[in-house]
């Protein structure tokens, strides 16, 4: 995806019981061992572990193994949200133009100076991960040089965004006509479920 990180990996709260048992045995002897081997293969390596989730709380509930998370909580680093940084909103903006840009072959060369200050005025709930759908779903609807604001999700361009809890899930968010939101399949080679996350929506309602 634009992030760079792999869909298929999941951050560590989100591990199930049994995965974290199978963790845990790693970590504690130092060794994997592949389906069908006999043998143990040592391993040098270190662990970076990143959650939004409150581990401690899922630890008292039972959904967290405390001994995995006191061997994986040895140097704590807090990651502030993105609207508690917004100095780096530009920033993360021009790195995923430039993979935007080389996957899509869009000349697409930045975003318009209103639209900078909206994105930077956006609450961001979900992140960078977020900020990265609404750049890919701007490329996907943007056939100008600059993205305008008319190109970012309705989220981003409604008249109070601090708040950013004005729009339902099944709300279309930006994309009202059907021409602009076939675009967004075509790009997704008709999923519904990516075309679903580019436009901030459910899949069932892009079905309707």
């Amino acid at each position: 995806d634009a992030t760079g990180i792999n869909p298929e990996m999941r951050v560590i709260g989100d591990m199930n019981i049994d995965l974290q048992a199978k963790l845990l045995r790693v970590l504690q002897t130092g060794e994997v061992q592949a389906l069908g081997s006999i043998s143990k293969t040592k391993l040098n390596v270190r662990i970076i572990a990143a959650t939004h989730r409150d581990l401690e709380q899922m630890c008292t509930k039972g959904r967290f193994r405390k001994d995995l998370y006191y061997r994986l909580n040895v140097v704590p680093i807090y990651l502030p949200p993105l609207r508690e940084r917004r100095e780096d909103i530009p920033l993360l903006i021009n790195h995923f133009l430039k993979i935007l840009r080389k996957r899509s072959g869009k000349p697409i060369s930045g975003v318009s100076e209103l639209t900078m200050q909206k994105m930077i005025d956006y609450p961001w709930p979900g992140n960078i991960r977020e900020l990265a759908n609404v750049l890919e779903y701007a490329f996907v609807v943007c056939h100008k040089e600059m993205i305008s604001p008319q190109h970012l999700p309705h989220a981003l361009t409604q008249e109070n965004p601090a708040t950013g809890s004005s729009r339902r899930k099944d709300d279309l968010p930006g994309l009202r006509q059907r021409d602009d939101i076939v675009k967004v399949l075509e790009t997704t080679q008709g999923s519904r479920q990516d075309a679903a996350r580019l436009l901030g929506i459910s899949r069932v309602t892009v079905w309707k």
